[in-house]
């Protein structure tokens, strides 16, 4: 199956931001090892050319929520992901032993030390140029500011950069287990219209909501129902109905994992949106939810039709204040691939 280089390209900028790993450098790697092909050769494996004994020894990592099976080798999203950890750990080796960031060809040759330097930084260099048309319309499809993303790479001898990371900035405080509860579903799909065996499984926890319903409020519910203890919710599929439940307090403001409530259509529609805060931008809240273009993921949303905020009666209330997103955040957190 060809890979289409579009999506691939996106796929580079989430992953490489997410670990910390020039996403150029990502798709150089690719295009040189592969031409960004899901072809197989000599024990050699889709469009990083992963071994099977390389990719057995990355495709599991509880830091970074990497759980993949022997057989998943040949996905090209899951090879992104797996490869942005093998990355981040070369770059750590790298400067662990140098002190400085690597270049391109130096971290390449990190992991893969072994390389023939035959044409080695001819072939490199034609493959950094080669994908650096993919970059800019891939950071404009992933970033909410594109201008803050890592520019591309134009030399195999320029150092390379981390990228900022997704994860909340020092001083956002402790997220409430709700909140984390729900990170670790991120990734977690829908099948069909609202539907399958991962949202019927939300329903049963929040005790609400019929199969094909919007999904949003059940899964708040069922990421405050899997705490320990419960964290009583409002058993409602509707996205509004923490706004006047009675074990819900509206807040003066934001604050980690708060539950925030959008309209949709009008104000007066009772429909929208729900999820649980987890910073801002000028424009923007970013969202950790579920039923977020048919997932459980982190996605920007305008602020112009912002209800406000709301939190667990029965918990402890927390210091609201703002968490502004860094610049170079991606638009969607969508790393958990399962």
């Amino acid at each position: 199956m060809v890979i289409d280089r579009a999506m691939f390209a996106q796929e580079c900028v989430r992953q490489g931001t997410f670990f910390g790993v020039h996403p150029h450098y990502m798709l150089t790697v690719a295009q040189y090892r592969s031409g960004i092909s899901d072809e197989s050769a000599d024990g050699q494996i889709g469009p990083f050319q992963l071994r099977q004994s390389q990719w057995n020894a990355n495709r599991e990592n509880e830091e970074f929520d990497l759980h993949f099976t022997p057989e998943q080798i040949g996905s090209a999203i899951r090879q992104c992901a797996v490869f942005g950890l093998m990355a981040h750990r070369a770059f750590d080796t790298f400067i662990s032993i140098k002190g400085r960031n690597p270049s391109v060809k130096e971290l390449y040759l990190q992991q893969w030390p072994d390389t023939p330097p035959k044409k080695l930084d001819e072939n490199l260099q034609q493959a950094l140029d080669t994908t650096a048309p993919l970059l800019e319309p891939a950071v404009k499809a992933v970033f909410e500011d594109p201008d803050s993303a890592p520019p591309p790479i134009t030399e195999i001898g320029q150092a390379t950069e981390r990228p900022v990371s997704p994860a909340p900035p020092a001083g956002a405080g402790v997220a409430p287990e709700w909140y984390t509860l729900a990170m670790g579903e991120i990734g977690t799909r829908e099948e069909g219209n609202n539907s399958g065996a991962a949202i019927a499984r939300y329903r049963q926890l929040a005790q609400c909501g019929s199969d094909h319903d919007p999904w949003c409020a059940i899964f708040v519910n069922a990421m405050f129902a899997l705490c320990k203890p419960p964290v009583p919710g409002t058993k409602s599929a509707s996205s509004q109905s923490f706004r006047t439940s009675p074990d819900f307090k509206q807040l003066d403001g934001p604050a980690l994992g708060a539950i925030v409530v959008f309209w949709r259509k009008s104000p007066r529609s009772g429909l929208g949106h729900v999820g649980f805060y987890r910073g801002e931008t000028s424009e923007s809240v970013y969202v950790l939810g579920g039923n977020e273009d048919d997932m459980v993921q982190i996605e920007p949303l305008t602020k112009s039709q912002l209800r406000g905020y709301w939190w667990p009666a029965s918990v402890a209330l927390p210091q609201v204040a703002k968490i502004i997103v860094p610049p170079g955040t991606p638009k969607h957190q969508t790393t958990k691939v399962t």
